[in-house]
């Protein structure tokens, strides 16, 4: 990572920001958004933010109607109450309207 954005800030001339998306519910839980590597006595550190899907809300996805996005809205947290079946059904017919 830390390769790719000196390049990419080099050739482009732009700031860079660096996520990590976690797809899994379980993933991702003890990442701390940074990365330490030490080379010839020097530490360097890449920092990105950090989304885990199950933590945003996804019904907020599908009432803005997000169309990029509604692939992803039945891996993220359904609305208080629902089930995740009916959740992914909920998706399902969003994608489907």
């Amino acid at each position: 990572m830390a390769g790719y954005i000196g390049r990419a800030i080099e050739h482009y001339d732009l700031p860079i920001h660096s996520t990590v998306i976690y797809l899994r519910p379980d993933a991702g839980q003890n990442d701390p958004g940074h990365h330490i590597q030490v080379r010839f006595g020097c530490q360097i550190v890449i920092q990105y933010q950090v989304i885990r899907l199950i933590e945003v809300e996804g019904q907020r996805v599908l009432d803005t109607d997000h169309s990029g996005l509604i692939p992803f809205a039945s891996l993220m947290k359904p609305p208080e109450g629902m089930s995740s079946e009916a959740w992914f059904g909920a998706c399902v017919d969003t994608a489907t309207d």
